[in-house]
């Protein structure tokens, strides 16, 4: 089944389905296509990678017992706290692009 033949049901209104007869339904809202969506995709996989590397780099240093596992986990938790502040950063520009495209 092609991605455009599929339906998907964000919210329904049941008493609106029992109190009256829908004729018509039809999607509304924007998607971000083209060059904005492979950017985003982009950033978030170089995000994800830098996280992935800087995991093992913190898993050898502890394999290599310069760092206790204290530090590894805090270390692991720091690289954590950083990449979800990344991502919140990229989402929050999507958001923005969103909010540009509905007002104009």
């Amino acid at each position: 089944m092609a991605k455009a033949d599929r339906e998907e049901i964000f919210a329904t209104h049941h008493k609106a389905r029992r109190d009256y007869e829908i004729l018509e339904t039809f999607e509304a809202g924007i998607e971000l296509k083209g060059t904005e969506i492979k950017s985003i995709r982009e950033g978030r996989v170089s995000i994800r990678t830098v996280r992935r590397d800087a995991n093992e780099a913190v898993k050898k240093l502890k394999s290599d017992k310069q760092i206790s596992e204290d530090e590894a986990f805090k270390a692991q938790e720091h690289v954590q706290k950083l990449t979800d502040a990344a991502i919140a950063q990229i989402d929050g520009r999507v958001k923005a692009k969103e909010q540009e495209l509905q007002s104009t």
